[in-house]
């Protein structure tokens, strides 16, 4: 019998060629001239984007240990080639399969668009309550004004730290288990820090919180990717947007009555481990898996468990990890995409501002108002002004921009571009510059108070019209990339976001509310043209990336 090394091999054999002709050995390979990078050719299945050299390279380790393929054992042959694999994968079955998320019933989208989006205002509410209680903790832990804002910093900078991991660690595990892990750990340390004893243990559990606990900041926009198609997806970031800014927009004044009230400074952060547990048990309980290649890879173990059928396989189990890929091949992507991403730098950098304004807008809404006489709780009652801004841009989303998208989509026939998100976008970029600037100087010659409390509604409206777009054009944009894009998103705005509350009452203080306000206007103003580019000079840029591709 010819052996297979005097036995000339093509290299475009498959992989049940080589497990039914002679066993492929060591010579075979080098005859062939076949490296790491082409055992996989031979030996097994392809595998995903994930598999790395060291599994090759282990592969062919084994290969020449055994002196070719080993036996089956027990004196029993190779098993018969499969002719064709592809009609043992598993696929949704056509555009209409009840198992595909854009297929769900209307009530099932909005039970688990609703379930997504809690955790987000679980998270952002212990961000902002926090700094209601900043006059007792500096009295109860004997520290300054600015050490003791440091709780809310570290909270942001965790959010800047989890989503990196937790973003590309969805598009492997899919969107739930990360989530549940991350809600563990937000409940936990939310009331670890309830409880804290010593202000370094505070801080501590606070950064852990917003890091461990941040895996909504990046999961939750990519899943109301899966489970709405792109004419629908507006109503989702609609939601997911008005928590993000709602929250820091409601807690402050919640906390305000809650930190003056008999329960004491601490009733605040219990507030924030209240909300974290219910998040916890509802995702637990009712959410769903809305990734689509989880929801395949659950469907072949289910069809393999009925029928005993093992070749039954779906794309994503072919995935190989270990903690080097999670760490070389998972965890870098956010950081890669940033830096060779211009749309995604650009806009992370632009949301970053604005989330930095927003908190520095609840260290000043005191300042301003505590010149008129308000004290107590009753300071922080402006902030309704501050939501229900926020409020009425969902509403004109809702209403003006999102059915304009939709014409749009139903002329063409086909995907819109992701630029047709960014008139919204247009909008925002010029409310919110002057929203700055009617708060701030209105409030420093203690005009009548609506005139600010004006300024903060039109500061709401700007906030949601410009975070919206910035979601939706990123998620459309980078598709089955879009919680790597996100997460990225997530690290530059919350680094930004942390910063600012750390010197806020500083500058209010020695600059005056007006050239604060003036400061913060005039970047607004430089940073307002960015929403004009993109729709006019997006597509150039879409048509250099490679993750837009994809």
């Amino acid at each position: 019998m010819e052996s297979s090394a005097d036995k000339p091999r093509e290299k475009n054999l498959s992989p049940h060629d080589s497990l039914t002709s002679s066993p492929l050995s060591s010579a075979d390979i080098e005859a062939n001239g076949v490296d790491i990078e082409d055992i996989d050719d031979y030996v097994a299945d392809p595998i995903d984007r994930y598999a790395t050299r060291a599994s090759l390279a282990q592969r062919a380790r084994s290969l020449t240990r055994y002196g070719g393929v080993p036996p089956m054992g027990g004196n029993r042959a190779w098993p018969a080639k499969i002719l064709n694999e592809d009609e043992y994968k598993v696929e949704f079955d056509g555009p209409d399969d009840p198992l595909c998320p854009f297929n769900w019933s209307n009530t099932k989208k909005f039970t688990n668009g609703f379930i997504m989006t809690y955790p987000s205002l679980a998270l952002v509410w212990g961000s902002a309550i926090y700094g209601s209680a900043l006059e007792f903790i500096e009295v109860e832990f004997h520290v300054g004004q600015a050490v003791s804002a440091l709780g809310i910093s570290l909270y942001i900078l965790g959010f800047a730290c989890g989503p990196v991991f937790w973003g590309p660690l969805s598009e492997v595990y899919g969107r739930r288990l990360p989530l549940v892990c991350s809600l563990v750990g937000l409940t936990c340390f939310s009331w670890w820090a309830a409880t804290a004893d010593k202000f370094y243990q505070l801080m501590v559990y606070r950064f852990c919180c917003g890091s461990i606990g941040g895996a909504s900041m990046s999961i939750i926009p990519a899943a109301m990717g899966d489970i709405l198609p792109v004419r629908s997806r507006g109503v989702g970031i609609s939601m997911y947007s008005l928590c993000v800014v709602a929250g820091p927009a409601i807690s402050p004044m919640v906390g305000g009555f809650l930190a003056h009230s008999s329960m004491g400074w601490r009733s605040t952060l219990y507030s924030s481990a209240i909300m974290a547990s219910v998040a916890l048990v509802l995702v637990v309980c009712f959410l769903s898996e809305t990734y689509h290649p989880v929801i395949l890879k659950q469907k072949a173990r289910t069809i393999r468990s009925a029928t005993g059928n093992q070749f039954v396989f779906s794309a994503h189990e072919r995935v190989e990890l270990d903690l080097k890929v999670v760490l070389d091949k998972v965890i870098t992507v956010p950081f890669q995409m940033l830096l060779t991403e211009p749309i995604l730098m650009l806009t992370a950098t632009y949301q970053g501002f604005l989330y930095g304004v927003l908190y520095l807008c609840l260290d000043a809404i005191p300042i301003i108002f505590t010149s008129y006489g308000w004290k107590g709780g009753v300071v922080t009652l402006p902030y309704i002004s501050l939501f229900l801004g926020a409020v009425v841009a969902n509403v004109t989303n809702l209403t003006i921009f999102d059915p304009k998208f939709k014409r749009d989509l139903a002329k063409s026939g086909k995907q819109v571009y992701p630029e047709a998100r960014l008139p919204m976008m247009m909008v925002g970029s010029c409310v919110f510059p002057t929203s700055i600037f009617l708060l701030c100087w209105s409030g420093a010659y203690k005009v009548h108070w609506f005139v600010p409390t004006l300024g903060l509604f039109f500061l709401g409206y700007g906030l949601i019209t410009l975070f919206q777009p910035i979601i939706n054009y990123t998620v459309d944009t980078f598709r089955l990339r879009a919680a790597s894009a996100m997460a990225a998103n997530v690290f530059v705005r919350s680094g930004l976001g942390a910063a600012f509350p750390i010197f806020g009452k500083a500058m209010f203080n020695n600059l005056g509310t007006q050239w604060a306000g003036t400061l913060l206007g005039c970047l607004a103003l430089l940073l307002s043209p960015f929403s004009f580019i993109f729709y006019r000079w997006g597509p150039k840029l879409r048509a250099m990336s490679k993750s837009t591709q994809q």
